[in-house]
């Protein structure tokens, strides 16, 4: 962690990106099921540095991942925590670290890139980055159920929607504002729905 070597006005002035600090909130939804949310502190002046780039094959899926690893330096913040996610760049960031400087002025964040780049093209892989938002849906008979995460704010676009039922990715629906509306079947009270979408 060079950074923490150099005295407090260099240190101060490498601080040049900015980066959103982003915290979980629990809501319930309108099925009276809690749901976790991610909500932003707000944006910050940070040095980033990046650690590693490294490969890897997941076992379960075979595709091959990209991993960053990044150390992202800002003014101390009593409020953050381990638990927290940074965003940057279109990427997001898990925190598994966090270390103060000397002065306590400063604090390193030791991140990993949690939606890794997928290197394959199969059908239903993430996009790189982007805030992600999920909500699950069960105990409903309908052909439609409606989104409340993020606002209810769903992407028009289908390519940062991903819907899962019964844990099998499906794409045989629409989306009309908030609602995912399902084409040509309902979905009974005994399924579970995932969606997950990136802004």
């Amino acid at each position: 962690m060079d950074v923490l070597k150099h005295r407090k006005n260099e240190r101060i002035g490498r601080l040049n990106r900015r980066v959103q600090l982003h915290y979980a909130t629990e809501t319930v939804n309108t099925y009276g099921e809690r749901v976790e949310a991610w909500t932003s502190l707000g944006t910050f002046w940070a040095g980033i540095q990046y650690r590693t780039l490294a490969s890897k094959e997941t076992p379960e899926s075979g595709q091959e991942t990209a991993v960053q690893k990044v150390e992202i330096t800002i003014r101390k913040n009593a409020l953050l925590d381990e638990n927290w996610r940074v965003y940057h760049d279109g990427r997001l960031y898990e925190i598994e670290t966090v270390s103060e400087s000397n002065d306590r002025a400063l604090q390193v964040l030791g991140c990993r890139q949690i939606q890794a780049a997928t290197l394959s093209t199969a059908e239903g892989g993430f996009p790189v980055g982007g805030l992600a938002f999920t909500e699950t849906f069960s105990g409903t008979a309908s052909d439609r159920i409606t989104v409340t995460v993020y606002g209810g704010l769903v992407p028009t676009d289908k390519a940062r929607v991903f819907v899962f039922l019964n844990g099998q990715f499906i794409s045989q629906y629409t989306i009309q504002g908030a609602a995912i509306v399902f084409a040509g079947f309902t979905i009974e009270a005994t399924d579970t729905v995932v969606v997950t979408f990136f802004i």
